[in-house]
């Protein structure tokens, strides 16, 4: 028997309600509105309107992945971030919300920067994902270059996929890597890039796994059982990645280069002490709108030591 949207909604809610989805009635309605190419108050316009029995089943599909806790991204398949629609698919960490602050510091710091002369500015986005914060820099500023690096396959594969299809691929390399090692020459700092036709970074961004290891079992079902752990989780204090990231990042940046780092609540102080052991200075850390420690970003100066933070 066929159901009419406010009906498929209720019962929808309902069940996302009792599979402990935190937001049952905002999910029931994003799954639903996708599916049927409306927004969320024209599903209310149309609320007698009945489903046709592929519609029903298609809905019923996406309900039952949102109740095994399969985030909502995943199952529409894109997610909003910074006013663009990004592709999204399993095995790729979901962009957050919170992760906007990184682009806000970047910009903010790229104010305060000295302008390359006769050149275009190169951007690093670090463990790209699927390439949200290095591609809202280039589509922002068109004057731009970007390198994104990531380990997985996966992840380099959306990043790609994405620039295509926010017509930006002509500014955009992807690279498969551990951390800024593509960049890294085997000689001393400041290094001339391995990569054809940069010779100079600007600013390095990233947004690196932070959880610690021991508190994996307590993230939520849909990070535990839909996300790829080594995004999301590094080392027993959560600081693995800086440890590597942050003397990498000050050999690949240009004196006056900007560095920003997304971290979780309460790191801002640890991180900031990796960043000042290697030679980053003029620290700064950032909020979100909760008010917890979001990102922290330093300045590259002219003068720098080849530290190694143990």
């Amino acid at each position: 028997m066929s159901q009419s949207v406010s009906v498929a909604l209720r019962q929808a809610a309902r069940r996302l309600a009792a599979a402990g989805v935190d937001t049952p009635r905002l999910d029931a309605e994003v799954l639903l509105a996708d599916l049927l190419g409306l927004d969320r108050l024209h599903l209310y316009t149309q609320a007698d309107r009945l489903l046709t029995p592929g519609e029903q089943a298609a809905y019923e599909q996406r309900v039952q992945a949102r109740a095994r806790r399969q985030p909502v991204a995943q199952i529409v398949g894109y997610k909003e971030f910074y006013g663009y629609r990004f592709t999204v698919r399993p095995g790729v960490l979901v962009p957050r919300p919170e992760t906007e602050k990184v682009v806000e510091e970047a910009l903010a710091r790229w104010d305060e920067m000295e302008r390359p002369p006769g050149r275009r500015w190169h951007i690093v986005d670090v463990g790209c994902g699927s390439g949200v914060i290095g591609l809202t820099l280039v589509l922002l500023r068109p004057d731009t270059e970007l390198i994104a690096i990531d380990q997985s396959p996966a992840a380099c594969a959306l990043t790609a996929e994405n620039a295509l299809r926010l017509g930006v691929g002509e500014r955009v390399r992807v690279v498969q890597g551990d951390l800024l090692s593509p960049l890294l020459p085997a000689g001393d700092p400041p290094p001339a890039s391995s990569l054809s036709g940069i010779s100079s970074i600007d600013l390095v961004v990233c947004n690196p796994p932070y959880v610690p290891l021991p508190d994996w079992d307590e993230l939520a079902p849909e990070i535990r059982h839909w996300e790829p752990k080594m995004a999301v989780a590094a080392g027993g204090d959560g600081l693995a990645v800086y440890r590597l990231l942050l003397p990498q990042a000050i050999r690949v940046l240009r004196a006056g280069g900007v560095c920003v780092v997304e971290i979780g609540d309460g790191q801002a102080e640890a991180v900031g002490q990796l960043g000042r052991a290697v030679g980053f200075t003029r620290e700064r850390v950032g909020y979100d709108w909760a008010g917890r420690q979001r990102v922290v970003s330093w300045i590259a100066p002219a003068t720098r030591k080849d530290a190694r933070v143990d």
